[in-house]
């Protein structure tokens, strides 16, 4: 949650699944608008209960201090540690 397009007031929390908690439990996001500009990147927290189960995440994001009041794409990754190659993408 959000769902796609959805109107959010800053700020707002983004909430998810994953069926496979990743290395480390570490998923990285990335912000962009919709032209493709990127806007920021960094990495959250998954919340499992062991490496392989199941898990969650939830990020609070507040893009008002970049002036951002349109749509955004955020891209939660899955990162190789081994080469960095995009494991998995949502």
């Amino acid at each position: 949650t959000p769902a796609n397009w959805a109107d959010v007031t800053n700020p707002f929390t983004v909430t998810g699944a994953v069926p496979i908690s990743p290395f480390e439990n570490s998923l990285a996001y990335h912000i962009y608008l919709p032209d493709g500009t990127k806007v920021n990147d960094s990495s959250l927290l998954v919340n499992s209960s062991g490496m392989g189960t199941p898990g969650t995440f939830s990020q609070t994001f507040n893009l008002s201090m970049a002036g951002i009041t349109g749509y955004v794409i955020i891209q939660f990754v899955e990162v190789s540690p081994a080469d960095g190659s995009t494991l998995a993408m949502g």
